[in-house]
């Protein structure tokens, strides 16, 4: 039996790296089983997804070699709220270097895996790391001066 019943609709932005969701989604199936006892399938929560693989590439654009990717997860968060989503993870870390862009034009309030996983990693006082760059010679202060002050390292 579960302990609480989970009725809203979670809409994931994919593609992104085609299996950074397949990723994620196994990630929050385990999750369900041990937070809230899901084990039949109707135990578990319920989800749209959307993949767009040709968004371009999170790294390069940053680097300002590739178009801006702003405008592909707009459309992606747009699909999952049309379909009923009632809030939107993107199951992608680098995309996290355009949140602030999108959440100001996002049709669905999203929930930043980054943010999330600092406040569970400050919470638990143990150091982590969080990787964001694909090709590590590309990697740059920006995401990792984020990622330090939010999880709180030296504190």
């Amino acid at each position: 039996m579960t302990r609480m019943r989970q009725e809203r609709l979670i809409g994931i932005v994919g593609g992104l790296g085609p299996f950074a969701h397949i990723d994620f989604e196994r990630k929050l199936l385990d999750a369900a089983r041990e937070l809230i006892g899901a084990r039949r399938d109707q135990d578990f929560p319920q989800w749209v997804l959307s993949s767009i693989p040709r968004t371009p590439d999170r790294t390069e654009a940053y680097f300002g070699e590739a178009d801006d990717p702003t405008p592909v997860l707009l459309r992606s968060l747009e699909r999952v709220q049309g379909a009923g989503a009632d809030f939107a993870v993107i199951a992608c870390n680098t995309a996290h270097l355009f949140l602030e862009r999108v959440r100001e034009q996002s049709p669905a309030p999203i929930v930043s895996l980054i943010e999330v996983t600092a406040t569970r990693q400050r919470a638990s006082r143990r150091a982590a790391r969080l990787d964001c760059w694909p090709r590590p010679e590309r990697s740059v202060h920006g995401c990792t001066t984020i990622r330090s002050e939010s999880v709180g390292w030296g504190q």
